[in-house]
């Protein structure tokens, strides 16, 4: 259901009428954390009963505070080691990199002459050739933990025609058996699914879910500590507003560093791409084309928006709509989501025998981390794992969006949508972004 300019008001007397009731609470909240409501925080009125609280340990609750989901770094190596020793005069050079499931090359300059390439190459014999980004060049990623880069002149390289490029290093995503922390896969088994089993099950609901699934994003970013941390985003309304986590997101440096990936699926249900080099149907990077709008650690979220191309890329991958209202316990959910910073995969049972369609659980969890409470979350026990955080929690009757995933371990933890369009709402903002139901 579309809400134009209307909703804004609405939503912002939601806002009022949150903070009024978070108000009633804040003494009784100061008293457990020993702080102002403002220190960053969220408060909300407890229920006539006790809440449930979870606790995270240090370890947990690492990722939270990191940027992201560390899945690989970018090892710098000398350009020494990397000099063409004579133009036009093919060359090779062997890298190797043990952590590594699949790796992509930086260059911190790059003047080759248009009919030359640099290309890197896996064992299985597939290749990247590197492009110009910048000032600087770039490959995608290729599989394997040794991989060789090759200086390939074309037919017509001159010698007198000079070039040069200087290697800045390789992006390593880590193999599974180094990037093993798992958020919250529940039980033996992990029920999440790749997207395409939804579009190929014939089901009708199934391939509803996996349409709506289009919207979310895969994003990746390259740390301070030169880690490459992973979370999820999705497509907010139909002016290509961005919802993430505000540990994933908090300032528009961090953006600038960063990519946004859509349409990054396996090529079949039962199908498996080696971590990083799953294919990507549309890269958007950060610098020049996302803006960071804001963001809010009380309630861990971060608005982006894109500043090209928005109509194209909603019009191919489509967006979510935020629920006008409060998550329901008992309600029906799933969740697409980007696990370890892989191909995208959908959550909608809760069981090992991958029966029990999720639910949300709790309507009031309070969840301790880093000694911080935050309360009037949903809880809900569908897994998710490692770079998942930004996900959309998605009532299942209605494919609106119920919760903002934040924290997992096996009690995940999301925002309910009460709290994020009482945040979001702007004067003015016409995106169809809500939804009554």
């Amino acid at each position: 259901m579309q809400l134009p300019r209307v909703w804004t008001l609405a939503a912002m007397a939601l806002a009022l009428a949150v903070e009024l009731r978070a108000a009633a609470d804040a003494l009784q909240f100061n008293q457990v954390n020993g702080s102002s409501p403002n220190a960053g925080v969220e408060a909300r009125s407890a229920d006539k009963r006790q809440p449930k609280e979870i606790e995270f340990s240090a370890d947990q609750a690492g990722d939270f505070a990191a940027g992201g989901s560390p899945v690989g770094e970018f090892v710098a190596l000398s350009a020494q080691d990397y000099q063409l020793s004579a133009l036009c005069q093919p060359q090779k050079w062997t890298i190797k990199q043990k952590k590594a499931a699949s790796m992509w090359i930086g260059l911190s300059a790059y003047s080759l002459p248009e009919s030359d390439q640099l290309v890197l190459v896996a064992g299985n014999g597939k290749e990247a050739v590197v492009t110009r980004q910048g000032s600087g060049a770039a490959s995608a990623a290729v599989p394997g933990a040794e991989v060789v880069l090759e200086y390939r002149p074309g037919p017509a390289c001159s010698p007198s025609a000079g070039g040069s490029f200087a290697v800045a290093g390789v992006g390593v995503r880590f193999s599974k058996e180094w990037n093993i922390k798992k958020e919250a896969v529940c039980g033996n088994t992990n029920s999440m699914k790749n997207a395409r089993c939804f579009r190929d099950s014939g089901d009708a609901k199934d391939q509803e879910m996996y349409a709506t699934s289009q919207a979310v994003i895969r994003t990746e970013r390259v740390r301070e500590d030169n880690r490459i941390v992973v979370c999820t985003a999705w497509l907010w309304g139909n002016q290509g507003h961005i919802v993430t986590n505000n540990h994933c997101f908090s300032s528009q440096e961090m953006v600038d560093n960063a990519a946004f990936h859509l349409g990054v699926e396996a090529a079949s249900c039962s199908g498996s791409c080696q971590p990083g080099t799953c294919p990507i149907a549309k890269e958007i990077k950060g610098a020049g084309n996302v803006k960071f709008i804001k963001s809010d650690p009380t309630i861990d979220i971060a608005l982006l928006q894109l500043t090209n191309g928005a109509s194209e890329v909603v019009s191919k991958f489509g967006y979510l709509k935020i629920r006008f209202g409060f998550a329901k316990g008992g309600e029906q959910i799933y969740i697409p989501q980007h696990p370890n910073g892989g191909a995208r995969q959908i959550a909608k049972t809760d069981d090992d025998n991958d029966a029990a369609i999720a639910t949300i659980r709790e309507t009031d969890l309070s969840v301790r981390v880093q000694g911080k409470l935050f309360t009037g979350l949903i809880g809900y026990p569908a897994d998710t794992e490692t770079g998942s955080s930004g996900s959309p929690v998605i009532a299942r009757g209605t494919n609106h969006v119920v919760g903002l995933h934040r924290i997992g371990n096996c009690n995940n933890a999301g925002t309910p949508s009460d709290k994020l369009l009482a945040y979001l709402a702007t004067p003015g903002l016409d995106n169809d972004g809500a939804a009554l139901q």
